[in-house]
C-alpha cells in the first residue's frame, strides 16, 4: 500500500507536536520524574486508585513497563501500594501526599505551556485544534482496536 501525502504530512506534524511538547527532551519533565512517570501520576490523581493492570490498559503500555515505573515511583515516595480488603492479590496504587504535590506541579507546568500556545490563536483556531485532535485521537484508537482485535 502506497503511503499518501496526508499520512506523511500528519506523521511529520505528529513528530513536531511531540517535540514541541518536550516528549523527546527528558529535561522538560519536572525534576526527577520521567514523562511516563508523569502520565502515571496524572492518571492516579484523576482516578484515585488503580491496579497496575488498570494503569497499563489506560496508558496503553505493557504491564512490565508499568511495573518498573511503579517500582521507581514507589521508591521515590510518590505512590503507595495499598491493600484491597476484598482481594488480597490486588494491590491498588494511590498517590502519596508527595505524589499529589508532584501531580500539581506537572499540571501547572503543562497548563502554562498549553495556555501560552492557545493564547496565540483565535477562538475559531482553538476550536479547530480541539476538534482536529479529538478526531485524530478517536481514529487512532479505532485503528488500534481494529488491529488488536479488542474492544474500545
Amino acid at each position: 500500500m502506497k503511503t499518501s501525502d496526508a499520512t506523511k504530512d500528519l506523521r511529520v506534524l505528529g513528530r513536531l507536536l511531540v517535540r514541541e511538547l518536550g516528549v523527546v527532551d527528558s529535561a522538560s519533565s519536572p525534576d526527577d520524574v520521567s514523562l511516563s512517570h508523569c502520565h502515571i501520576l496524572v492518571e492516579l490523581e484523576r482516578s484515585g486508585t488503580l491496579s497496575a493492570k488498570e494503569l497499563a490498559e489506560r496508558l496503553i503500555v505493557d504491564k512490565a513497563a508499568i511495573s518498573r515505573a511503579v517500582a521507581d515511583l514507589h521508591g521515590k515516595g510518590l505512590i503507595a501500594l495499598q491493600d484491597d480488603p476484598l482481594d488480597k492479590r490486588r494491590r491498588p496504587l494511590a498517590l502519596t501526599p508527595a505524589g499529589r504535590k508532584k501531580a500539581t506541579e506537572i499540571h501547572r507546568s503543562a497548563d502554562r505551556r498549553v495556555s501560552e500556545a492557545l493564547a496565540l490563536l483565535s477562538s475559531r483556531e482553538r476550536q479547530a485544534v480541539a476538534t482536529g485532535l479529538s478526531l485524530y485521537v478517536a481514529a487512532l484508537n479505532r485503528a488500534r482496536v481494529r488491529t488488536d482485535g479488542g474492544a474500545e
